[in-house]
């Protein structure tokens, strides 16, 4: 029968693992200790974010908040286009960087550093719906929130100084920024889980492997 000699019987798998369970339990421990360790000294990072859709129709008497959402899914795509290209213009990240420096006196070399990184760091996106949300990451949650708030503020300024709209207000938000609570990273179940799978892994292979070694070194010795 073809491929008959490729396989192995289930008692042998099992006399293998029975045999070499110690170093497989090793390596398994040995992966739930790194995943802590690596939980422990990762930094914490915290993420604050805000939804918020576009109201770009001309000004309605009695219109309030529902009379701009309804203008939700009418919205021209060009106006929007002005508003991304605005929100990761260099213009309003430097203006961002001022207002925060501004508000967080005797900031690290580091955290300056990554302040600088706006561009890479702050994330915007738009769902099926045309609602935007804003976030960024950072390992100080204070600094986070300040972040998402000047961006809204400098974003309907600079919008309205341009005279892209003659709304008062065009960035109509529904979720407002907020300090965040808890870190969004590490996560700590998903690198424990693959800390442990990996060395998990790594101890199965190499119990197989030493297996076929002696295994080898004992046909070669009857031989």
């Amino acid at each position: 029968m073809a491929g008959s000699d490729d396989y192995i019987p289930l008692s042998e798998i099992l006399a293998v693992l029975f045999k070499r369970w110690k170093l497989i339990l090793f390596f398994l421990i040995l992966g739930i200790g790194g995943g802590f360790v690596f939980n422990h000294v990762s930094p914490r990072i915290y993420e604050a974010h805000a939804t918020f859709f576009l109201d770009l129709s001309e000004p309605q008497s009695g219109g309030g908040l529902l009379g701009g959402y309804s203008q939700l899914f009418s919205s021209s795509s060009d106006s929007e286009l002005k508003f991304i290209s605005i929100i990761q213009s260099d213009r309003i990240k430097s203006q961002v960087i001022s207002h925060v420096r501004a508000d967080f006196k005797g900031l690290s070399p580091t955290e300056i550093a990554k302040i600088l990184q706006l561009k890479t760091t702050l994330s915007i996106k738009k769902d099926t719906n045309n609602l935007y949300r804003l976030s960024m990451q950072f390992s100080d949650p204070n600094i986070a929130l300040k972040i998402v708030q000047h961006y809204l503020s400098l974003a309907d300024r600079m919008f309205q100084s341009l005279e892209l709209t003659s709304r008062q207000q065009f960035i109509k938000v529904l979720d407002v920024p907020k300090r965040p609570t808890f870190p969004v990273k590490p996560m700590k179940t998903l690198n424990l889980l693959g800390f442990s799978v990996g060395t998990l892994i790594l101890g199965l292979f190499l119990a197989f492997f030493l297996e076929a070694v002696d295994r080898n070194r004992d046909t070669r010795n009857l031989q």
